[in-house]
């Protein structure tokens, strides 16, 4: 083939494989001979997405729909600036998250001292209450097993089972009313009592852990307190079972008391919190300026480079180009003195 004919093949060729004609195959394709980026446009950081960018900057250019390099460019710029202003909004997300984060465990500001022992002090509070609370509790859930007992004890039959330790805090309640009669205190552990109860040899050392405890073994019992105290084996039940009810009432009431507290103790810790969050919700006023300036100068860039961009392409197509309805001024103001 003559070198004229193969010229004229290869114009020919080249005319069909002149890549995309569209904008948004000339973005996808913009970095395909991008070697080591120092020239690069792409305004990616580390942690960003590059896929996410391309996918970005081929929707803003296609939207803007720029023909030529030099509407390309300025495409482009928008597509940069609207970028960053993304991250903005990122950065500041980020600040407020490590303000919130450090409300966690406040530190106090000189100004903020007095505001911060408060907080500590109620936490303490907070603290003491709950102790208290477990402590009462954990009393009174011995105790209550006697109170029950006192309870059912006249309508349970003889070889029902109860608990050792309900039965303990029954005898010591009763032997707690027989204080007034004349002798020596009743010994509910003695070897001949628990004996005459027909409690086994092998369960005397340690018999409210004996687990053979029966209503039967309870009712006489209480009949030889009584006998013991020269009392009314009846009455003596009576009296010992409503002291121990009130007290179950009490030690209640007392918890209950306890738990108000808490809460309102609590509530003044929220409170706080909440007042912390709402304070780190808003970054300092050094970030948020720092922000707001970043900010306000993409948003001139990319009203700068949409207005060009507009003017541009309507002298492309033949049409009238007016003067801007909005002048586009920067206005650096002069270093602080003094």
């Amino acid at each position: 083939m003559s070198s004229d004919k193969r010229r004229t093949a290869n114009r020919r060729n080249a005319e069909k494989s002149t890549g995309p004609k569209t904008p948004a195959g000339r973005a996808k394709v913009a970095g395909n001979a991008l070697a080591h980026g120092l020239d690069s446009a792409r305004p990616v950081l580390p942690g960003e997405s590059a896929a996410a960018w391309d996918q970005h900057r081929v929707g803003v250019v296609t939207s803007l729909a720029p023909v030529g390099e030099l509407e390309v460019a300025l495409a482009d710029r928008v597509a940069a600036c609207l970028w960053r202003l993304r991250r903005v909004v990122a950065y500041e997300t980020a600040v407020t998250v490590a303000d919130l984060e450090e409300t966690a465990e406040p530190i106090p500001r000189e100004d903020e001292d007095r505001t911060f022992d408060a907080g500590r002090a109620d936490r303490q509070r907070v603290r003491e209450l709950e102790a208290r609370m477990t402590d009462l509790f954990g009393v009174l859930a011995i105790w209550s097993s006697a109170a029950e007992l006192f309870e059912q004890l006249l309508s349970l039959p003889d070889d029902a089972g109860v608990d050792g330790d309900a039965v303990e805090g029954v005898f010591e309640d009763v032997v707690g009313n027989l204080s007034d009669h004349d002798g020596p205190a009743f010994d509910i552990t003695s070897a001949a009592f628990l004996a005459d109860l027909g409690i086994p040899a092998a369960a005397r050392d340690d018999p409210y852990h004996w687990d053979g405890w029966t209503a039967g073994f309870v009712r006489r019992a209480i009949a030889v307190m009584a006998a013991a105290g020269n009392v009314d084996a009846d009455d003596l039940l009576t009296r010992a079972g409503e002291g121990r009810r009130e007290w179950v009432r009490d030690q209640r009431e007392q918890i209950a008391r306890l738990e108000a507290a808490a809460l309102e103790v609590e509530a003044r810790l929220s409170a706080r919190r909440d007042r912390q969050i709402l304070r780190a919700a808003v970054p300092p006023a050094h970030t948020l300026d720092r922000i707001t300036r970043y900010e306000a100068h993409l948003s001139r860039q990319v009203t700068h480079a949409l207005h060009t961009l507009e003017r541009l392409q309507a002298a492309r197509v033949g049409k009238p180009v007016p003067l801007p309805v909005a002048i586009d001024v920067t206005v650096d103001a002069p270093p602080a003195t003094g």
